[in-house]
């Protein structure tokens, strides 16, 4: 198991970069198989702020899950970091993509996402496969 506990600024740096990239393709995908979901079935345009809200909070929960097993401690600080860092790249992308401003959803996904990454570093660290309970 790779542990980044005694490792150096840089390569934690570059550990929780690699993990926000990993987020972002993760939404990404999420995201796609949806649109492609709602296509094929026909469903109504009104389900795709849910759906992008459950793309992203996924895509969240899997960076910070990704960091935290790295890292080996710390899940939810790891997870925090993760999440304020992935939360800032998608609103830039967000922005850029729909010309778009800040509102009230802006809020709502920072909540989102800053709830799911907690979840995946505390549960990156909780469920690693070489701890022993008994």
């Amino acid at each position: 198991m790779n542990s980044y506990k005694n490792g150096s600024g840089n390569k934690k740096g570059i550990l929780v970069l690699t993990s926000v990239i990993l987020g972002v393709v993760v939404t990404f995908l999420i995201m796609l198989i949806l649109s492609a979901l709602m296509l094929w079935l026909d469903l109504n345009g009104s389900l795709s702020v849910p759906f992008a809200t459950i793309s992203v909070a996924a895509g969240s929960l899997a960076a910070a899950f990704y960091a935290a097993r790295k890292f080996g401690s710390k899940g939810y600080l790891i997870g925090l970091l993760v999440g304020v860092i992935t939360f800032l790249v998608v609103t830039v992308i967000s922005l850029i993509v729909s010309g778009g401003s800040l509102n009230s959803n802006t809020l709502f996904r920072f909540i989102i996402i800053v709830i799911s990454s907690l979840i995946g570093g505390i549960l990156g660290i909780n469920l690693q496969r070489d701890k022993k309970y008994i």
